[in-house]
């Protein structure tokens, strides 16, 4: 089970950027784009009202001139599922957010699994307010799909990295150190704000052990890897190993260069 939530955290991979100044172009030909488009004024009843109301598609994507990252995405809500719809973006080289959205929230009044009458007039109006300001950051930039690094299905027990079908590229994290290698180059950086806490006090099925609390530790991992390669972008999940009385944290959504020997932090194990 799930918290409901989204960090985002920017990491600086090759050392200050200031004053670079980089320039946004075209898409090449073998480069798809993302798609966010509101389909009707308001969505229709039934139990893909969301998939219906908005299109999702092509997420997370790089800008062309590699300096941003967005994710559209809905986050964990826990055994209820309710639907919901947030966007973020920040910047690769200093981790700023530069766009925070939440178009359906689903906390919001009248959101439920299935929808059977109309929203709330209030709801509608907060989604359209959202969409609106993501539009417009959307329509300022020339955006890139980014391509998934493996199959996407590593877990907290898997000891095995997530690589690139041809081996040139891998990314694994081992608490607190994450690990990257690219083309049989190995780089290291250690991460301590990623794992969770080490006196681990395992919640027991004795009503007694809850009363008196437990300390949980919920095992990190890499659930999901994104990489542009023109433009040594990486984007990765750090998930956590959960269970029904140790909730895990939320997941920690990063971006970065790909690391060189040059990389501020890193270093060869």
């Amino acid at each position: 089970m799930r918290y409901v939530g989204w960090m985002v955290l920017g990491l600086v991979a090759c050392g200050s950027t200031t004053g670079t100044t980089r320039t946004e172009v075209p898409r090449a030909a073998d480069e798809g784009a993302p798609k966010l488009v509101k389909n009707l004024d308001q969505p229709e009843v039934g139990q893909s009202w969301l998939e219906g109301w908005f299109t999702v598609e092509g997420f997370p994507a790089v800008s062309s001139d590699g300096a941003y990252v967005i994710e559209a995405r809905p986050l964990q809500d826990g055994a209820r599922g309710f639907p919901n719809l947030v966007v973020e973006a920040w910047s690769v080289d200093d981790g700023q957010r530069v766009l925070d959205a939440t178009i359906v929230s689903a906390d919001a009044d009248g959101v439920d699994s299935e929808l059977v009458g109309p929203l709330p007039a209030a709801t509608i109006a907060q989604a359209d307010r959202e969409y609106a300001k993501v539009r417009k950051f959307l329509d300022a930039h020339v955006w890139v799909s980014l391509s998934p690094l493996g199959d996407g299905n590593s877990s907290a027990e898997s000891s095995e990295p997530i690589q690139a079908s041809d081996g040139s590229l891998a990314l694994q994290f081992s608490e607190p150190t994450l690990t990257v290698t690219h083309n049989d180059k190995i780089m290291a950086r250690a991460f301590p704000e990623w794992s969770t806490t080490p006196d681990y006090t395992p919640c027991g099925e004795d009503q007694a052990d809850w009363d008196e609390g437990c300390a949980c530790q919920d095992p990190a991992f890499v659930q999901s890897v994104w990489v542009d390669r023109r433009r040594d972008v990486l984007v990765f999940d750090i998930a956590y190993q959960g269970n029904d009385t140790c909730w895990e944290p939320a997941d920690v959504f990063a971006a970065m260069r790909i690391p060189t020997a040059s990389s501020k932090g890193w270093k060869a194990p």
